[in-house]
């Protein structure tokens, strides 16, 4: 049990952290406006937006608009940041409809 303790404060500090990227997604964007999840191999990062939001994350294409995106090298709009993560880069963007 101490070492689960221990273990899990390090994984969630770290920098490849899934609730450490999708908490600073979160202080990015307004949880008030629609997210789109665009990379469904990291659907625990739009998992914890969704409960920091309160309703659940979807695709664009199940989305009427969409005011921010997360994708995994797509690209949807004006890039917010940029995350690695394992080998893959995660971003945050702003939606545009000119590129779909």
């Amino acid at each position: 049990v101490l070492y689960a303790f221990v273990f899990f404060s390090y994984a969630e500090a770290s920098e490849s952290s899934r609730k450490r990227i999708a908490k600073d997604m979160a202080s990015l964007v307004d949880l008030n406006k629609s997210i789109a999840c665009e990379c469904p191999e990291e659907k625990t990062l739009c998992l914890y937006l969704a409960i920091w939001k309160g309703e659940p994350v979807s695709r664009l294409e199940k989305l009427q608009k969409a005011d921010y995106v997360i994708s995994c090298g797509k690209n949807f709009g004006e890039v917010l940041k940029e995350y690695k993560l394992k080998g893959k880069n995660l971003t945050i963007e702003k939606y545009t409809t000119l590129n779909p």
